[in-house]
């Protein structure tokens, strides 16, 4: 949601602003034969959305395309998302793809922030909590193949007694 606007990502590789009323305010279609089943994000006046081959896209407010980006070669269908995972002014991306979590830092150009291998494939999108202590999220991951749930700090260690068993769609706070 951008102000009162709403953006949608279809499938198909096009994005759309939409009004309160519901009117489209404007549409972007990404060329070529893309995908777009992952989050977006908008942050410092950018649209970022990424396909299911792992290209991040950035967009300017006004859908000026600014870049393209593969993010890393060789995945296979990796989930994207973006959260505010540090204390830093930039925006993280969280890369999943099978049993590879890549966290990178959104800013003039893409910086690794850490990464994490699992012994077995992680079939399940990471959760997002909010840490009551500052303004940014907790990043959670579960692994349903193992039943461990598992808490990441904003430098990539897990936190203090995770992992721990558990099933996915888990809570942690307070």
């Amino acid at each position: 949601k951008v102000n009162n606007d709403l953006l949608f990502a279809t499938t198909e590789g096009y994005i759309y602003w939409v009004d309160q009323d519901g009117n489209i305010q404007k549409e972007i279609n990404i060329d070529g034969d893309i995908q777009l089943k992952n989050g977006l994000a908008i942050h410092n006046d950018n649209l970022y959305v990424t396909d299911t081959d792992g290209v991040l896209y950035q967009y300017s407010m006004n859908g000026q395309f600014k870049n393209k980006k593969i993010l890393k070669e060789g995945l296979s269908k990796p989930y994207v998302d973006f959260s505010n995972l540090s204390s830093s002014n930039n925006l993280e991306l969280v890369l999943l793809d099978r049993g590879l979590l890549n966290v990178l830092t959104l800013a003039d150009s893409t910086q690794a922030l850490f990464e994490h291998h699992f012994i077995k494939d992680i079939e399940d999108r990471p959760q997002f909590f909010k840490n009551s202590a500052s303004n940014v999220h907790r990043l959670g991951i579960s692994s349903r193949n193992n039943n461990l749930l598992y808490i990441f700090e904003e430098n990539g260690t897990i936190v203090e007694g995770f992992p721990v068993e558990g099933q996915p769609l888990f809570y942690y706070g307070k």
